[in-house]
């Protein structure tokens, strides 16, 4: 498992763990293509003095997926190491140093904020991504941003921005380069605003899963008429149905991510 680049003071041990020296995983020849360059030219930077210019080092970024901060962090362990003058040097360590800070500042937050703001309850249902990738985090199979990329087919800087916030609030946490669920709680009540566009999101979500057409998937629409008095008992149903599928939820292995959405509505 890759370790934090925060966890590095040198840019090449980083990048020796993160392409998995020593085991041939394919991952040199890969990020050759993407920075447009030799195979060859690669081995020379990581086990000799070359070094990757500017632009080269944010191709890596990319290639690895790494967030604006662990960006801003990588290119400045380059820069220190293409630096000769001592007080350009000395610059560059305190601006490792800050972001450093700022690393730390984030995983202290996380440890003591149990619950969150308003503001980030606004930015988390925002979108159906953040909840998503909140959940799918405690699956293994999907807890890296790689796999999660590939498993919601998303745009890996919309990812990106949801993984910083997510870790930013506690809601998850990154180790060894893999995620799992953090420390924070998230609950909404049913009286918040926000209810309105957690329902939305999920329903948007639902119209492009009946596009799909995946036998794994269930959709039922009907529209009837019945009377008043047996509104209730359906209601009801609706509502034993749901505590014994979050009975069997509760049991349930983290393998895949589904979404239960039910409405029962008068026209």
């Amino acid at each position: 498992m890759n370790k934090s680049i925060f966890e590095y003071k040198k840019y090449k041990k980083y990048l020796k763990n993160a392409l998995g020296a020593g085991r041939r995983t394919g991952l040199k020849m890969a990020l050759a293509k993407h920075i447009r360059c030799q195979t060859t030219y690669i081995s020379q930077v990581l086990n000799k003095s070359a070094h990757f210019n500017l632009e080269q080092a944010y191709l890596v970024c990319e290639f690895l997926q790494l967030s604006d901060l662990e960006t801003e962090y990588f290119l400045l362990l380059i820069q220190k190491e293409r630096a000769s003058h001592k007080q350009l040097i000395d610059y560059l360590n305190k601006k490792i140093e800050l972001i450093l800070n700022q690393h730390l500042d984030i995983k202290k937050r996380v440890i003591s904020t149990r619950e969150l703001s308003e503001e980030d309850k606004t930015v988390y249902y925002s979108h159906w991504l953040y909840l998503a990738v909140h959940i799918a985090v405690g699956i293994q199979d999907y807890n890296t941003k790689a796999k999660l990329t590939a498993y919601l087919s998303v745009d890996t800087a919309k990812l990106n921005q949801v993984l910083d916030f997510l870790l930013k609030v506690g809601l998850i946490e990154q180790v060894k380069g893999e995620y799992r669920m953090g420390p924070c709680h998230m609950h909404l009540e049913s009286s918040s605003h926000l209810i309105q566009h957690h329902h939305l999101n999920w329903r948007l979500k639902a119209l492009t899963a009946v596009e799909k057409k995946q036998n794994s998937n269930m959709h039922y629409s009907m529209v009837c008429s019945l009377a008043k008095k047996d509104v209730g008992k359906i209601k009801d149903q609706f509502i034993k149905i749901i505590k014994e599928n979050n009975m069997i939820i509760g049991e349930s292995k983290e393998e895949v991510l589904f979404c239960n959405v039910i409405d029962f509505f008068e026209v």
